[in-house]
């Protein structure tokens, strides 16, 4: 999990490498997870990002050192699902051929929004040091303006990748 990278960023790195303290503390957005174990940082368009039009990177928020446990890099489609599953399929098929394991498909219900009407399709690499995925949410065009469907790329710790599944939305 540590060769991949998205916009220059790896698990295990710094936030600090790539963004500095105050560009952390005026984050678009952030928030604490359940329990506060970890917290999150969205950057949107950010001026050093060259693929994605955001990117949020987690880490625990006590430590000094802003470890990333989490990296997630958006393309936003406003209401184009379509395009959003065809981009999908491209980096798939670039994913495996860098992974060289079968991905896991999935699909469900987004687990933050509980009207049910959010929905995701994803593909999943379980890998020996965390996760990567490739997840295409559409979304309830009731949620508002900032709701458009949207491709993630994310890259996950282990560690993180069980908090986010077992504790986070529970």
């Amino acid at each position: 999990i540590r060769d991949f990278q998205i916009e220059g960023m790896s698990i295990g790195d710094s936030a600090l490498d790539y963004f500095n303290e105050s560009d952390i503390n005026n984050a678009t957005d952030s928030n604490y997870y359940k329990n506060k174990e970890y917290v999150y940082y969205l950057f949107w368009k950010f001026p050093s990002l060259e693929v994605y039009d955001s990117v949020q990177v987690t880490f625990k928020p006590d430590d000094k050192n802003y470890t990333m446990h989490a990296i997630d890099g958006a393309i936003y489609f406003k209401d184009n699902i379509k395009d959003c599953y065809k981009e999908q399929d491209k980096i798939k098929n670039e994913m495996d051929k860098i992974f060289k394991i079968k991905a896991v498909k999935g699909s469900g219900k987004h687990p933050a929004y509980k009207t049910g009407n959010s929905t995701y399709k994803r593909f999943r690499y379980n890998l020996s040091e965390g996760i990567a995925e490739i997840i295409c949410y559409d979304m309830d065009e009731k949620l508002g303006p900032r709701a458009w469907d949207a491709l993630y790329v994310t890259l996950k710790s282990s560690e993180f990748d069980s908090f986010i599944t077992n504790e986070a939305y529970k």
